[in-house]
């Protein structure tokens, strides 16, 4: 597993963008409406005997999938959002919030540590190229302490981190539930 420090000094980045989803009232709102609409998908799929099957499977994937707290991205590598997340900042390199970010993700991990909770990454940091192109995402778990990159890399993090990084985004706006 690689450090998260190993991952930070490969970007070539120009800004950061957080964002936040995955959570909340509207969260359990649209898992209800979803899970009301594949119950329907599937007793009209029942009800067809096969007529435009893989039509009504394909929408009760994508409604699987898009209430999915493990799987679902609030933003992926091409830079598609799930529709209920929300950008909650934009900070340019060398800015007081980057180097902020960096002294803080910079840590070196001092010890092991175990949760046993699966995580749900419902924050994210997404480093940005000039070119407004995605460099590299950090999905972070506050709960389970974990954090992944855009290829589902597990990265080595110091605990510590998940306290300091939380009170960052909590002071630009960017609440952790």
């Amino acid at each position: 597993m690689r450090r998260l420090k190993e991952y930070l000094d490969g970007l070539d980045y120009a800004y950061i963008k957080t964002y936040v989803g995955l959570r909340g009232q509207e969260f359990e709102i649209l898992k209800e409406e979803n899970k009301e609409k594949i119950i329907k998908l599937k007793k009209e799929l029942r009800e067809r005997k096969y007529k435009d099957e893989w039509v009504i499977k394909s929408k009760i994937r994508l409604l699987e999938d898009e209430i999915d707290d493990f799987t679902t991205r609030i933003i992926d590598k091409t830079g598609n959002l799930h529709k209920l997340t929300k950008e909650l900042g934009e900070h340019q390199k060398n800015s007081y919030f980057d180097n902020q970010l960096l002294r803080i993700l910079e840590r070196e991990k001092t010890e092991d540590y175990v949760t046993a909770c699966v995580p749900i990454y419902r924050d994210a940091i997404v480093f940005y190229s000039r070119q407004d192109e995605i460099e590299g995402i950090l999905y972070i778990c506050f709960g389970c302490a974990r954090t992944k990159t855009e290829d589902n890399e597990p990265l080595l993090v110091a605990i510590e981190v998940y306290d300091e990084l939380k009170e960052l985004l909590n002071e630009t706006g960017h609440r952790i539930e």
